[in-house]
């Protein structure tokens, strides 16, 4: 049975592969309702996990441009980009 997300690196690929297992089992008619109910708990966390991954990629991306857009004269560096080394993705 699928585990929860919750403390663990995502691996999108993987998050989606198991969602997709999870509604082929529910659609298929053959769960316990309560098995049912678990899975289907489990895939909206995984969707979840992923959409905050999303999330974080697309920020990651905007100060990528906004560094660009904003790229100094001189060359010297931007707080931006030291804003980049924390996130992590």
């Amino acid at each position: 049975m699928p585990t929860s997300l919750n403390d663990q690196p995502l691996d999108y690929d993987r998050a989606i592969a198991d969602v997709e297992a999870i509604v082929d089992q529910i659609e298929s008619g053959v769960l316990p309702l309560e098995e049912l109910f678990a899975h289907f708990t489990i895939a909206v966390e995984q969707l979840h996990a992923c959409e905050r991954y999303l999330a974080r990629g697309r920020e990651q991306m905007e100060l990528l441009v906004e560094t660009l857009d904003d790229s100094p004269e001189d060359g010297a560096s931007k707080p931006e980009a030291h804003a980049l080394e924390e996130l992590d993705f």
